[in-house]
């Protein structure tokens, strides 16, 4: 062990370039023609886990490859599987960012790049710990790092279907893609929220119509939209679609009680966001409704003249992205189900609606009890020097499900601190993050249950 975190101390310049180096690819995954810079991620991190020991391979499918990695140093020592993903989120809108996305810079103890906490740096890092350990390494490890996480992909799905009996030799799967409490303060996250996505276009004329001949004759798509998707929640911010909230299981006292308990800072929070004030569903808070309760989010919403100033039309179509967010107990297939029949009963008869399915994975929630589990809470209280907090979050890891099914208890580190911005411009993370995560994955593979 000690001579592992040497060899972090040692190397910490290295392998801060080196993430840099992997952070100047633009992964993106949603964008066909980013395939090859893709391509070139997934053989970065290839080349990292051979320098590393392993052996490795590329899996290819209908998409994106899957890295994978196998070091296998004892058949009586313990299995673990460490997931990760290469691919980044679309840097836009590109006029926000402070610095272009994919030329990071370090600012004030901060990495600024698309991608650098979701999840190159963490993913990286649990890599780089495993070769801190050079050739003593205590523990059997398999990588899996994925380049579809951020579009829903399934290549990474079919890797877990072929290579499930080489999987089910391990009993847990390591993934640092979750924040931590605070900065400085990891957390074990035991519950992740589930995700059912849906595209909805509303059409009218079959070509845009010149609004002064045609408007108040013929129904706009832009307004019918806006009209529809203002149905879908009531007045107090719940959602109010028929049967979307079937099978979700209330939260326990106890639970709600002890998530209270967690030093959450409302205020920084909220000026985090830039948001005038909060807002959301009566009766719960903030907390809660960001990561206990389940949500219809409206995630882009398009149609008509884009350009500068005038053109005076009535569109023929409008489009808007949605993404609900579920808890323990939906169904995502019911939830889509019940957002397209209420979409479609609602839609007014001077316009038609054609709504397009998108990807599902159901909510996670683990036990924080489990021997890897305290495994887990022990590296990251040694890695950070403070106990790791218990805690939910909003967000959704799809293949999560997945490996559940394969047979591996889902081990969620969260290493960075929350306010990352991922997803969003300028996405940042701290320089002692992505340490502490190496820091927390040589403890993890150096104490792993006996």
């Amino acid at each position: 062990m000690d001579a592992a975190l040497r060899h972090l101390e040692k190397n910490q310049d290295r392998y801060l370039k080196l993430l840099l180096d992997y952070l100047r690819i633009p992964s993106i995954s949603a964008q066909r023609n980013h395939d090859g810079d893709t391509r070139r991620a997934a053989e970065f991190i290839r080349a990292r886990l051979e320098e590393a020991g392993f052996e490795t391979g590329l899996f290819e499918g209908k998409g994106l490859p899957t890295v994978h990695g196998a070091r296998l140093v004892d058949p009586k020592k313990p299995t673990l599987v460490v997931y990760g993903h290469y691919d980044v989120q679309p840097p836009d809108p590109l006029d926000l960012w402070e610095s272009p996305p994919f030329d990071p810079v370090v600012r004030d103890g901060e990495i600024r790049a698309r991608g650098c906490a979701d999840d190159k740096g963490p993913s990286l890092a649990l890599v780089l710990a495993a070769a801190c350990w050079g050739k003593d390494l205590p523990t059997n490890l398999r990588f899996v790092i994925e380049g579809e996480e951020e579009s829903g992909g399934t290549v990474v799905h079919e890797y877990l279907k072929a290579h499930t009996k080489d999987l089910a030799a391990a009993k847990a799967v390591a993934i640092a893609d979750a924040p931590g409490l605070a900065r400085g303060v990891p957390a074990l996250c035991y519950g992740l929220r589930g995700i059912a996505a849906l595209e909805a276009t509303v059409t009218g004329p079959t070509r845009d119509l010149h609004s002064g001949s045609y408007g108040g004759a013929v129904m706009n798509p832009a307004t019918a939209l806006a009209r529809l998707l203002a149905t879908l929640h009531d007045g107090s911010g719940r959602v109010a679609v028929a049967g979307f909230h079937d099978g979700a299981k209330p939260v326990a006292d106890t639970e709600r009680k002890r998530l209270a308990k967690l030093p959450f800072d409302e205020r920084a929070f909220l000026a985090d966001t830039g948001s005038p004030s909060l807002f959301g569903e009566d009766g719960f808070t903030t907390w809660e409704r960001r990561t206990v309760r389940p949500t219809i989010e409206i995630n882009g919403i398009y149609g008509g003249y884009q350009g500068e100033g005038s053109k005076t039309i009535i569109p023929s179509r409008a489009t808007a992205k949605l993404t609900c967010r579920l808890v323990p107990g939906q169904d995502p297939m019911r939830v889509q189900d019940a957002v397209v029949h209420h979409l479609e009963t609602n839609t007014p008869k001077a316009v038609k609606i054609a709504i397009t399915r998108g990807h599902t994975a159901p909510a996670a929630f683990m036990d924080p009890e489990t021997p890897w589990a305290r495994a887990v809470r022990s590296a990251l209280e040694k890695a950070y020097g403070c106990a790791p907090a218990l805690t939910r979050e909003g967000g959704s890891i799809p293949v999560v499900a997945a490996f559940r099914e394969v047979g591996l208890e889902p081990l969620l580190l969260g290493t960075y601190t929350p306010g990352e911005r991922a997803h969003s411009p300028n996405e940042r993370y701290h320089v002692d993050d992505f340490l502490g995560c190496i820091r927390a994955g040589i403890h993890l593979f150096g104490g792993p249950p006996k």
